[in-house]
């Protein structure tokens, strides 16, 4: 959670001791560790160290909005 990592070079430090290979980060489709430091410190995720396997942890909340009338509408976010 906050404050578990000083910093995103801390961060990476810590995956690469749990053989997490980050050279790919940063590039393409992949975020980089900079990014998930801040997702962590902003609290969107957790990080479990156990053994010799990290897990993100994310809480994934899904809400429905509908209308006073029950027309059948309804909205729903599609991507954050």
């Amino acid at each position: 959670g906050p404050g578990t990592f000083e910093s995103p070079d801390a961060l990476e430090d810590a995956l690469r001791r749990y053989g997490v290979d980050t050279s790919r980060w940063d590039s393409g489709a992949y975020k980089s560790c900079r990014r998930l430091w801040e997702e962590v410190e902003a609290g969107e995720s957790l990080l479990r160290f156990a053994g010799s396997t990290v897990v993100r942890v994310v809480n994934v909340v899904k809400v429905v909005i509908r209308r006073p009338l029950d027309d059948g509408m309804r909205l729903y976010e599609a991507a954050q």
